[in-house]
């Protein structure tokens, strides 16, 4: 997922699209690989969008009633449709996005309601959407630092989100 924040600041949508297209494949291995790459188009529409929103207001927080994040919740509702995704999915995560890009703390709140949403899909349980989302909202604030240390420890923290998730689908190999 740190890959695809990377690719994101170096404005790069193809290559964004293409590592969130890694992501989806690891976590919706049952839906098929065309959908899966529409589905990464579409959030990194949204991401890209969601970015253009936050840059075009100097006032942070006049970017929260901005009309745009309609359009960025239809990406993140289109890629739910695709995915299987409950589309509460969408709407949490365009409040995470505009929160975040307002820098309110409220952000955290729409992170952990996302990531329950997503681990009873991906999971199909809710046991580890605190872990999951505490790990996520790390990594969030490791990049935030935009500092090449911070990137760096964001992976690592990623690595660690990746590896519950898949040990979660397997529980006979947790190895933690």
């Amino acid at each position: 997922m740190v890959q695809v924040m990377v690719a994101q600041d170096s404005n790069d949508r193809d290559d964004t699209s293409y590592q969130f297209s890694i992501v989806l494949r690891a976590l919706f291995p049952d839906i098929d690989s065309p959908q899966v790459s529409i589905a990464a188009r579409e959030y990194a529409d949204a991401l890209f969008l969601q970015s253009t929103i936050k840059d075009s207001h100097t006032n942070e927080y006049s970017g929260l009633y901005d009309d745009k994040w309609e359009q960025v919740r239809r990406h993140l509702c289109t890629m739910c449709g695709l995915l299987k995704l409950s589309s509460s999915y969408a709407h949490e995560t365009v409040e995470f996005f505009r929160y975040h890009s307002a820098r309110d703390d409220a952000y955290v709140k729409h992170v952990f309601e996302a990531h329950k949403i997503l681990s009873r899909r991906v999971l199909k349980s809710d046991k580890f959407y605190r872990t999951l989302a505490g790990l996520y909202l790390s990594a969030i604030s490791l990049h935030d630092m935009h500092e090449s240390a911070g990137v760096a420890l964001g992976k690592r923290v990623m690595e660690l989100y990746f590896r519950i998730i898949l040990d979660a689908r397997s529980p006979a190999q947790m190895r933690f």
